[in-house]
């Protein structure tokens, strides 16, 4: 059949002309190092009809071993042909990196005031250019060495391609070393002991003329007999313990330069009932003293001193006595913990120093005093511990004022009171050297003792005592200061006919430093056989705390050494002893057979012996011991002989 016009068909023909769409990966511009490894983060491209299409990747071959800018383009096309914009990527490769400053020498660096600044110098490496020591650039404008300070040296450079580094070097100026701060903690210290050194043996000289020593007479090392020299010196050999500064220290001697002027003297001081001769005779004496002192509050040091003295006086008159003593000392101490200059240092301190002291005395039957003027020159040498370090000197000289008195202040019927004052100040001028600061350094000291006794006789036959004590010290000026003071007290009932006895003693002593406080409480309780030692004898002395009376310690060591000490022991503590003196076989003398026991919370003591006491010349003992302490226990025997001349 035919077609008709209601039959046409209508085809319709599509075609596809979208291009594809270009997506980078990654950064665009990208920025490489020189020398870095380029890894080529790619692109995707979609397509409306065909979805995702190949993208193919051209233009610049990106070399990292070449500075410069590089283009990498992006193409794709789809099924139909159609091309995608080209999409291009900017690489640069380029040098970030600054170069690298190394210093050569110290940093930070120290330097002496008006010491000449020498650069140690620096290196300088860059990853492209290499070595750039020879640019850098050194600024040294901002230091001065003739200023103490912290100060800063810099050190610049850049790489051809414009990269920047910097470094700094800090440079201390220092201040020379001048010890002040060291000096002011320890001389002192110093001053007054040697002050005071000199002034004890001129105030003991004194009281021997009070009392009218006018016969020789030595001490050696604490000794006054040959036998007890012998001994003491040979015991001291043998345990090998010998120093010949101590026994030195302990020592003095007595010598009067004209018999008979001296026994006229003391024949008119019979007479006058002074003790004192009015005769112009000449008296040598001398003596030795050993201190040990130390500290640790700013400084910490320790070390010892060593004086002799020698002196010749003469009586002018039956009261009054004039002299001069000479002496020399000498001074060790380490010092540590010292901070100076930033860094703390230790070393040695030694100081010598030779002095003259007049002195003139007045003296009475039951009073002295006395004043003395005195003057010494030295030199004080300091060596810090370093090897390389030098010994730096001073010259210096001391100055000293001091008055005292002592003996009976009263004295009625059965009361004594007795007095002993020091007033001493002293000035020390150090001249200082190049690296040692002058100073002037003043420190005073007074002292005093009173002791009150009172003996009283009863109907019985027995007497009964009683005693207060009291030690005052105050050390002003420089250095340490302080005050401390002493207190004791005791009661005495002796009966000779019935051979008991029973004391009671107490005391408390308190130091102004670091409120430091001291007590001890004591008792006794005697009963004696025969006078001749015949017979049972028995002792009980029970303590608690330390009851040894320091005034003693206040007055020739130092209220400083005694708070320094160890702490106390105020633990109790009781001590027994029972014996029984009898003729020993053949008339020859005494023999005792005793017992002793010490209990305390430190350990208990149990002692047996037996004492022969052959004549008043010889005495032989033959002792057991045995010592217990928490957790041991030990056993001894001795034999001990002593020979009396």
């Amino acid at each position: 059949a035919g077609a008709s016009a209601s039959d046409r068909v209508t085809i319709t023909v599509l075609s596809d002309t979208a291009a594809p769409t270009i997506t980078l990966l990654g950064d665009n511009p990208m920025t490489l190092e020189l020398g870095a490894t380029y890894t080529e983060p790619g692109a995707t491209a979609m397509d409306d009809t065909d979805g995702t299409v190949p993208v193919t990747i051209g233009g610049d071959s990106v070399n990292t071993a070449v500075i410069g800018t590089y283009n990498v383009t992006y193409d794709a096309s789809d099924a139909a042909g159609n091309a995608a914009t080209q999409v291009t990527r900017t690489v640069n490769v380029a040098d970030t990196t600054p170069p690298v400053i190394t210093l050569r020498g110290d940093n930070p660096m120290t330097l002496e005031l008006g010491a000449t600044y020498t650069d140690p110098g620096a290196t300088a490496m860059d990853a492209v250019d290499g070595d750039l020591s020879a640019s850098i650039v050194v600024d040294t404008s901002n230091l001065d060495t003739d200023r103490p300070g912290s100060y800063r040296v810099t050190y610049s450079v850049a790489d051809l391609s414009g990269n920047a580094a910097a470094a700094t070097r800090t440079v201390k100026v220092l201040a020379r070393p001048d010890y002040a701060a060291l000096n002011r903690v320890i001389l002192p210290e110093v001053a007054r002991t040697l002050a005071d050194q000199n002034v004890t043996a001129i105030a003991r000289r004194i009281e021997q003329a009070r009392l009218g020593a006018s016969s020789p007479g030595l001490n050696l090392g604490g000794n006054s007999n040959l036998a007890g020299i012998v001994s003491a010196q040979g015991r001291a050999i043998f345990d090998d313990q010998f120093d010949l500064t101590q026994l030195l220290a302990g020592s003095d001697f007595v010598l009067p330069l004209s018999a008979a002027g001296n026994a006229a003297g003391s024949a008119a001081g019979s007479a006058s009932g002074t003790g004192v001769g009015d005769g112009s005779s000449l008296t040598l004496w001398g003596a030795g003293d050993y201190r040990n002192l130390d500290g640790g509050d700013e400084v910490s040091w320790n070390g010892d001193i060593f004086s002799l003295h020698l002196g010749l006086d003469a009586r002018l008159n039956e009261r009054t006595i004039a002299g001069v003593s000479v002496s020399k000392s000498q001074i060790n101490l380490d010092y540590g913990n010292y901070t100076e200059r930033g860094a703390a240092t230790s070393g040695d301190y030694e100081l010598g120093l030779s002095s003259v002291y007049p002195y003139l005395g007045w003296t009475s039957g039951k009073m002295n005093l006395w004043v003395t003027l005195g003057y010494g020159e030295g030199d004080l040498h300091i060596t810090e511990a370093d090897p390389e370090a030098q010994r730096l000197s001073s010259a210096l000289n001391l100055q000293t004022l001091a008055l005292g008195a002592s003996g009976i202040l009263m004295e009625t019927g059965i009361t004594t009171l007795r007095l002993k004052a020091e007033a001493m100040q002293t000035e020390l001028e150090l001249e200082g050297g190049e690296q040692i600061a002058a100073l002037d350094l003043d420190a005073s000291r007074l002292r005093m003792t009173l002791e009150a006794t009172r003996a009283q006789p009863l109907d019985s036959g027995a007497q009964f005592e009683s005693s207060l004590e009291a030690g005052l010290r105050h050390d002003g000026g420089d250095g340490e200061t302080g005050a401390g003071a002493e207190i004791g007290g005791g009661l005495r009932y002796a009966n000779p006919n019935s051979g008991l006895t029973i004391e009671a003693k107490a005391r408390i002593l308190v130091g102004g430093k670091g409120d430091y406080k001291e007590w001890g409480l004591s008792g006794l309780i005697i009963l004696q056989g025969s006078p001749d030692g015949r017979g049972l004898s028995f002792s009980l002395t029970p303590t608690y705390g330390k009851t040894a009376s320091s005034v003693q310690q206040i007055w020739q060591q130092g209220l400083r050494d005694e708070l320094s000490s160890a702490s106390q022991d105020y633990s109790p503590r009781l001590d027994l002893r029972l014996d029984y003196g009898m003729t020993a076989p053949g008339g020859r003398g005494l023999v005792t057979p005793y017992s002793e026991m010490t209990f305390g919370d430190n350990g208990n003591t149990y002692r047996l012996g037996l004492q022969w006491q052959i004549d008043s010349l010889f005495d032989v003992k033959l002792i057991t011991e045995r010592r217990e302490s928490l957790d041991a226990a030990e056993h001894r025997i001795l034999l001990k002989g002593d020979i009396h001349f």
